[in-house]
């Protein structure tokens, strides 16, 4: 992992109607001028999003990984990180929400990470205010002073990772971002802040819950004191 390099991480789960973004995907990817690999990692779907993957099993620069259960998002996203085989990596929902092209310019332009802060175009109000009262709790309770909490990140692999046992530590929800920027302050990893266009999906439903949102606000408190990160 001497270039500059991306691994594209695709976390799947009943996404069917969404999986042909993978192909725009690996489309912009082949005809950037990036070392790239993408991998897919899909949890247990019961639509046939399993199925829609298989096509890409041997095409190159593309790997499909497969869990027999949903263990959350976090889950699927460390079950991906133990195979990068680049030193940089992005979490790229599969859903329409961004742009690939975005994250290719910034990757480009950038020679150290990047963590993006969204500009939201066809959001709910509420949606946004989610946002916002989850940056000011974050502040608070960690001091991240970081201008989105749960917008992409393109991180440097081996400054955020130094041994992949260290994988293990992570939430295997989506907790998992903000973890990132947590460590990404520890370690004190050079980065630099970048807008990026974020709509709402189109295609199918999100995956996160109310349930959801008020666990991860527990969590907030709990990895305070207990996190291994």
């Amino acid at each position: 992992m001497k270039n500059k390099s991306l691994t594209v991480i695709i976390p799947v789960y009943n996404e069917y109607e969404n999986l042909r973004n993978i192909n725009q995907v690996y489309i912009s990817l082949s005809n950037s001028k990036i070392d790239f690999q993408i991998i897919v990692v899909e949890s247990g779907s019961t639509d046939n999003s399993k199925i829609y993957l298989n096509k890409f099993t041997n095409k190159k620069n593309i790997s499909i990984l497969f869990q027999k259960k949903k263990e959350g998002w976090g889950s699927a996203v460390k079950y991906a990180l133990k195979n990068v085989t680049k030193n940089y990596f992005v979490l790229f929902p599969i859903d329409n929400q961004y742009n690939i092209n975005e994250i290719i310019s910034h990757f480009t332009k950038s020679k150290i990470s990047v963590v993006t802060y969204r500009k939201f175009l066809n959001i709910s109000k509420f949606r946004m205010f989610q946002s916002f009262i989850f940056k000011i709790i974050c502040k608070f309770i960690y001091g991240l002073d970081f201008k989105d909490i749960n917008s992409l990140k393109i991180i440097d692999y081996n400054k955020l990772i130094f041994k992949k046992k260290e994988i293990n530590n992570f939430s295997d929800d989506w907790l998992i971002d903000l973890e990132f920027l947590i460590k990404i302050k520890k370690k004190k990893i050079k980065f630099v802040e970048k807008k990026l266009n974020v709509r709402e999906r189109n295609i199918g439903e999100s995956k996160v819950t109310k349930f959801d949102i008020l666990k991860i606000l527990m969590k907030l408190i709990y990895f305070k004191f207990f996190s291994k990160i």
